[in-house]
């Protein structure tokens, strides 16, 4: 009887979406290509979409031939870091207008009232599909009760990360003098379109609810993942200490990501860095050839591949847009000089990047990235090593902040004494500044940098980062500011829902 009442509800949800528009519209989720969940499996099935694990830019070029890639989640920040620099116009309307409304820091990057922002909208979809989890597997019968309560806490894990991506995206940087007031999201906890009003919640709102449903979830989880394709406890732990890092609590950051790294120790597949200096191991067996280096676009594992051993968690965005080298079109984003220069000589992370095109062609005479088109922001080493490295220093730590970042230093750079932290690092708020240009080399150009412009955008050790974020295009010069650093809300979804507010 209460398997038939889940269904009836899940058939009448179904039939609300088909016929429902609004301020609903980016709940308008049901899983596409899906039974209506009855059993255990069913249920468990919903996360087993490659759907789940990946946002994927789109990038169709309203203008004429472009770039044209799969329809999905939408980063826009990959365009509002402060690494990127743009030639001359007529390259630059290789993107659609979104893109390049992002890029200028534009108000507004969708300009019409009829656009949807699938950044808003699929990640809502996502958390839709969670909840339908976490609303109802509690109330079958079939399955043992351990794995029944393992998939709910997946499934929080999940809405948990989403949700914290939306107010990445959408919400106030995290300030706790004013997380009170500051407008974060909505918190979306029911999979049901009936609700008519939803409301933006405050930051400590909504982290005070989603970093209590992750530690009460995460001893839930099953232990040493066998597949990267789902969340199990390592990947949970990692996102609990991410949050805590992105807000800035760092103590209790350090102890999430301490129990990552202990439960990643568990994993049945193996988990390790790679060792990009040895070619054995690595850019040569990824197929790179130094004689053409700008040809080099394969041979990187996928994040979900299973020889890809820095990957704890396969959730990842595409970036095709970025990374794209292809004979038919031009680069139209570069890396500015002064941070391609922040690699030093033996780095081999500058093999990701080629000041050629993929025929050998010279591209205006900046570096483009040309590998790693599929970026992590699920669990993975080297961002646990980083934040350990950062949170341990701000803790006091400095001995085990060093330990860490040389972890990752030793793997990344030819020869131990380049590899050396420099001995001009020697206090710890030097340190501190040396770690997070470590986390800018790892993930130059892949939009990862714009979560800590975010976080350090007041932090007193940082007070370059209200400057530095500038773009040029041609002549022009946008700066960032800090009312940017929040997205506006998709137009469409205001207009529908009266009571979402705007950012300024």
């Amino acid at each position: 009887m209460k398997n038939r009442r889940i269904i009836y509800s899940l058939l009448l949800l179904t039939g609300l979406i088909v016929s429902t528009s609004g301020c609903t519209k980016f709940l308008d989720l049901k899983p596409k290509g899906k039974d209506v969940p009855r059993t255990f499996a069913h249920f468990d099935g919903l996360l087993n979409s490659t759907r789940m694990l990946q946002m994927i830019w789109s990038a169709p070029n309203p203008n004429g031939t472009g770039y044209m890639f799969s329809k999905g989640v939408e980063p826009y920040w990959m365009f509002m870091t402060d690494e990127l620099i743009a030639p001359t116009p007529t390259e630059f309307d290789l993107f659609g207008k979104e893109q390049k409304e992002a890029f200028k820091f534009a108000d507004d990057i969708l300009i019409f009232t009829s656009e949807e922002l699938n950044t808003w909208s699929g990640l809502y979809s996502f958390i839709y599909t969670n909840n339908v989890i976490i609303n109802n597997v509690p109330g079958i019968e079939d399955g043992y009760k351990a794995d029944r309560d393992a998939l709910v806490a997946e499934a929080k894990v999940n809405r948990a990360h989403y949700h914290h991506l939306l107010a990445q995206t959408f919400g106030k940087p995290y300030r706790a003098t004013s997380a009170e007031t500051d407008l974060a999201v909505p918190l979306v906890t029911e999979a049901s379109i009936g609700i008519l009003d939803y409301k933006r919640v405050t930051n400590k709102e909504l982290y005070d609810f989603i970093i209590k449903d992750l530690k009460e979830s995460i001893p839930l989880l099953k232990e040493g993942a066998a597949t990267k394709l789902r969340v199990q406890r390592a990947a949970g732990y990692f996102v609990l200490g991410r949050i805590l890092f992105d807000i800035g609590q760092y103590s209790e950051a350090l102890e999430a990501l301490i129990a990552c790294q202990t439960e990643t120790a568990k994993a049945v597949i193996p988990v390790a860095l790679f060792d990009y200096t040895d070619d054995s191991k690595s850019f040569t067996l990824w197929a790179y050839n130094s004689a053409t280096p700008h040809n080099w676009r394969t041979g990187y594992f996928l994040p979900e591949d299973a020889k890809n051993t820095e990957i704890i968690n396969a959730s990842h965005f595409t970036q095709n847009i970025i990374v794209y080298t292809g004979t038919q079109l031009a680069n139209a984003v570069f890396v500015k000089d002064e941070y391609m220069a922040k690699f030093s000589a033996n780095d081999r992370r500058r093999r990701f990047f080629a000041d050629r095109r993929f025929t050998g062609t010279p591209i205006w005479g900046r570096f483009k990235r040309i590998n790693k088109w599929q970026n992590p922001y699920g669990a993975n080493l080297p961002d646990l090593y980083l934040m350990l490295a950062e949170s341990y220093a701000r803790t006091g730590n400095e001995t085990k902040a060093r330990e860490n970042v040389m972890l990752l230093r030793s793997k990344r750079i030819v020869g131990a004494t380049e590899a050396e932290i420099p001995t001009t690092v020697n206090t710890r708020d030097l340190l501190i500044r040396f770690i997070v240009e470590e986390r800018l080399r790892e993930n130059m150009m892949t939009g990862m940098r714009w979560f800590d412009i975010r976080r350090l955008w007041h932090d007193p050790l940082f007070p370059e980062m209200k400057t530095i974020v500038t773009h040029t295009l041609g002549t022009e010069t946008y700066t960032l500011t800090e009312k940017r650093l929040s997205l506006r809300l998709p137009l469409k979804d205001l207009k529908m829902c009266p009571s979402l507010v705007n950012n300024e």
